[in-house]
Parts: C-alpha cells; sequence; structure tokens
C-alpha cells in the first residue's frame, strides 16, 4: 500500500509577522526549528522512499526534517509552491481587509473564486 504524508511548513518569519506568505520566501523561525526537530523524531521511523517540496526554503527545510537522516534526494518542484497571492504578497493580515476588501472577503470566504491581482 502506498501513504503520502502532506506536511505543512513549519512556522516562519511571515507566520510571526501575520504576513500573508504566498511566494515571499521568508526562513522559519527559531520555533519552527523546534517544530522540524519533533518533525524529525516523528517521522524517524516512518519509511520514506520519495520526498517532495516546493521550492521555498521554510517548506524545503520542513521536507530535511521528515527525511532526517535518510540517504533521500528532496525533490524541489515548482508544482508544490505556495499560491501567489499578488498583491497581497507580505501584506500585514490586519492590513488586507481594509485594503483589499474585495480579494480578502474571497480569501476567507470563496478561496475557489480567489484571482490575486499583480
Amino acid at each position: 500500500m502506498i501513504k503520502i504524508y502532506l506536511i505543512r511548513h513549519c512556522e516562519a518569519a511571515g507566520n510571526l509577522k501575520k504576513s500573508f506568505q504566498g511566494h515571499t520566501d521568508c526562513d522559519i523561525t527559531d520555533d519552527g526549528a523546534k517544530q522540524l526537530e519533533y518533525l524529525k523524531e516523528r517521522f524517524s521511523d516512518m519509511q520514506i522512499d520519495k520526498a517532495y517540496s516546493s521550492p521555498l526554503i521554510r517548506a524545503y527545510k520542513t521536507a530535511v526534517a521528515a527525511v532526517g537522516d535518510r540517504n533521500i534526494e528532496i525533490i524541489r518542484d515548482e508544482h508544490f509552491i505556495e499560491q501567489n497571492v499578488g498583491v497581497l504578497e507580505a501584506m500585514p493580515f490586519e492590513n488586507m481587509s481594509s485594503t483589499y476588501p474585495d480579494f480578502w472577503y474571497l480569501w476567507d470566504n470563496e478561496p475557489q473564486n480567489f484571482e490575486p491581482e499583480g
């Protein structure tokens, strides 16, 4: 049986700043590094044959932790990259609803209809 594990990246600088990261390539925080230690331990006994990651550093470092000490290449693939959110990139969440209310409404209520500008 094939098992697929999907792991969301650890805490990154954008999470700490409460900003919309999207394609913005933020590094991980100190808490994110601790989360990765736990992730590495959690996955230490699991069988992993392949590993894929977004090319962004926060996702790649998360994949490195999941793979641990195994000799497995992590394939950085653009198909796994986070959504480009256009004008909302790196914007603090608190500013979005007032600056771009239509985009914010769609992102929060109808994400399938969200099409970023820019």
